[in-house]
């Protein structure tokens, strides 16, 4: 928990609200209207602790989200017929 808490303090997992809103949704549970991530934070942590330990290590063994790159600007350089690096 304390893994996967950190990596949503630095936006690696779940970076934007709608990610957020998004894991709601697949795990069944209602979304709430949150202004923020951090508003969001508290009822997050608490789907995850009720989740079994290996849900757990499946959510930390996904690769971690690039915090430098949003969906904003990768729209943005769709548009502009930029090309960005591919991650992986």
């Amino acid at each position: 928990m304390r893994q996967l808490c950190a990596r949503f303090d630095n936006r690696t997992f779940l970076p934007e609200l709608k990610d957020v809103k998004r894991f709601f949704d697949r795990h069944g549970r209602p979304a709430t209207v949150w202004k923020s991530r951090a508003l969001a934070q508290a009822s997050l942590f608490r789907v995850l602790a009720d989740a079994s330990m290996s849900e757990l290590k499946t959510l930390l063994a996904e690769e971690p989200v690039g915090s430098n790159v949003s969906s904003l600007g990768l729209i943005s350089d769709e548009i502009l017929g930029r090309n960005r690096p591919v991650q992986k």
